[in-house]
């Protein structure tokens, strides 16, 4: 997929939160994903698709009286779509402190 103008003004109106997840065997993922308040969930749904929908859906989280925690790899990873190209919608202190787990996500 293309680079999606509206996933990216979406991400940059909403808060991205991005940590690094150790493994078992001591190797480490990035982790990702958007606040998405619940009156916002159909706009998010229409930018990305409702092919993201299938298969069971994505797993959210309450994250508190008003927002949902979407996680986002599965939908970068489905899609095509790069981290490094929507980097001005993270912090820059992730981009820099992941900056090793988001090049290996972005292959």
């Amino acid at each position: 997929m293309e680079f999606n103008v509206k996933l990216y003004d979406f991400l940059k109106e909403n808060e991205i939160c991005m940590w690094r997840e150790r493994h078992k065997d001591n190797t480490y993922s990035i982790r990702f994903g958007v606040h998405v308040y619940f009156w916002d969930i159909k706009e998010f749904v229409d930018i990305v698709g409702n092919y993201c929908l299938d298969d069971g859906g994505i797993e959210c989280n309450l994250n508190n009286d008003s927002t949902l925690f979407i996680p986002l790899e599965d939908i970068f990873m489905n899609s095509g779509l790069r981290i490094i190209d929507y980097g001005n919608c993270f912090d820059d202190c992730d981009l820099r402190d992941y900056k090793d787990e988001i090049l290996k996500f972005d292959k």
